[in-house]
């Protein structure tokens, strides 16, 4: 099964708000500032089997082997930078993560700005990323490298460690991506983002280099 969670920006007196996925509610406060309110469930208990996710507030339980409670929303300024994690709930038992591959998207009837810019994206952050969690061999990190004018839309991931391969009970869950994102210039409006429908498809990898895919996607959704 693949959930297509969604990444909402909507705007009022300059605040933006974003959300990815269906089960956030929208309500505003009676100072007519508008705000976004999502479940914060562990990630664990959102969908049976192993799950990919974005958190749109990583914080710091968001780690090489843990995961705090998962936003799918934020509020932000135009023209703030931010920062959101693409991350791993479990890597299934007989199985190990050596690497993934992924293009960031629109979702479809929607768009990802260009003022939406990739200033930074960390895969091999000791201590922050999933694949560093047990030590790391000869990395390649050959998708999309960010700067101040990259767009988010059709950012692409192909990041491999030759090392050991993450697995349980040593590795059981963490961010796989960190991505820095600048919005100078964005516009209000709604925008849905997909790990998923680029030219790079999502794809996990065993250390082995067979690929696999988890049993939800949970991104962007155009619900």
């Amino acid at each position: 099964m693949s959930l297509r969670g969604r990444l909402l920006s909507s705007a009022i007196i300059g605040g933006l708000a974003l959300m990815a996925l269906v089960l956030v509610t929208l309500r505003t406060p009676g100072d007519g500032q508008q705000a976004v309110y999502a479940d914060h469930d562990s990630v664990t208990q959102l969908f049976v089997g192993d799950d990919v996710l974005v958190d749109m507030v990583p914080d710091g339980s968001n780690t090489a082997n843990t995961l705090g409670a998962i936003d799918f929303c934020r509020a932000i300024t135009a023209g703030d930078a931010f920062t959101f994690d693409v991350v791993l709930d479990q890597i299934p038992a007989g199985q190990d993560l050596g690497g993934f591959n992924y293009e960031i998207t629109p979702a479809p009837s929607s768009s990802l700005p260009a003022e939406l810019v990739v200033t930074a994206r960390d895969n091999f952050t000791a201590g922050v990323n999933i694949l560093t969690n047990e030590g790391t061999g000869v990395t390649l990190d050959l998708g999309t490298a960010p700067g101040p004018a990259v767009p988010l839309n059709g950012f692409q991931l192909a990041t491999t460690d030759l090392g050991t391969a993450e697995a349980p009970p040593t590795t059981l869950r963490g961010v796989m991506t960190r991505f820095s994102i600048g919005t100078t210039g964005l516009a209000a409006g709604t925008y849905f983002i997909n790990l998923e429908g680029g030219s790079v498809p999502f794809e996990l990898f065993e250390g082995s280099g067979a690929g696999y895919l988890p049993d939800n996607i949970i991104d962007g959704d155009n619900g």
